[in-house]
């Protein structure tokens, strides 16, 4: 899947994260080619393509940028657990969430 936004006849191409940034495209070697005249007019400038890696690393940015966030204390305490050898799954609970997730799946 490539992204493309048709703003002119020169082409550009951005890595996700520079897309995420806002950081400006680089010319690519397809800059020059040019739309149909169908596409033309008055509005167009430049055109954007993004790969789908691109696209989905800038979703999952945004998506981690607006998460509620981890509590550091939590996963420090559940790394010391798992080092340490004494973090335990309680079986009714690991049982529950193994059913949870058949559930979604179907």
């Amino acid at each position: 899947m490539n992204n493309t936004v048709n703003t002119s006849q020169t082409a550009y191409d951005m890595g996700a994260a520079d897309y995420a940034s806002g950081a400006s495209p680089t010319k690519s070697s397809r800059a020059g080619t040019e739309p149909p005249a169908s596409q033309t007019n008055a509005a167009s400038a430049e055109i954007v393509s993004l790969s789908s890696d691109a696209t989905t690393s800038t979703q999952l940015l945004l998506s981690a940028r607006t998460a509620d966030g981890v509590d550091p204390a939590t996963v420090q305490r559940l790394k010391g657990a798992i080092q340490n050898g004494t973090y335990e799954v309680p079986p009714e609970k690991l049982a529950q969430s193994i059913i949870g997730a058949m559930k979604d799946i179907t």
